[in-house]
């Protein structure tokens, strides 16, 4: 069976999502370690500034564990923008918020969407 929406207009749709949607920005920090061949490890950092949608999650979307669980806070950012589970979210405004839940992507997907609480 074929696809029912062409990759050309999903593409175009996510780009259009980009420009319309996203108007502040953040700064998406992840910490990596590694071996550093004498039994500890090295930390590095990477710095990504993206365009991103930060919104309050409302109480109808989830509530009690699944509150805890996905964040209380919901940032969307271009498809292409990577985030780890462990990286941290520094919004236009200063605030920064710890990632907590990076649900998968499908094919359908216009924009990345990651749970966030308060740092």
């Amino acid at each position: 069976m074929s696809d029912l929406i062409p990759a050309s207009l999903i593409e175009d749709l996510r780009v259009n999502v980009d420009e319309a949607s996203m108007p502040d920005t953040c700064t998406i920090t992840t910490v990596t370690y590694a071996d550093d061949g004498g039994g500890g490890q090295t930390e590095s950092t990477t710095t990504t500034t993206s365009k991103c949608t930060l919104v309050p999650r409302s109480g109808r979307e989830v509530s009690g564990d699944q509150l805890r669980e996905q964040g209380e806070y919901r940032l969307f950012v271009p498809i292409a923008v990577a985030i780890a589970n462990n990286a941290r979210v520094t919004h236009q405004s200063g605030k920064v918020y710890q990632v907590v839940f990076t649900p998968p992507l499908t094919n359908y997907s216009t924009s990345r969407e990651v749970g966030l609480r308060d740092a």
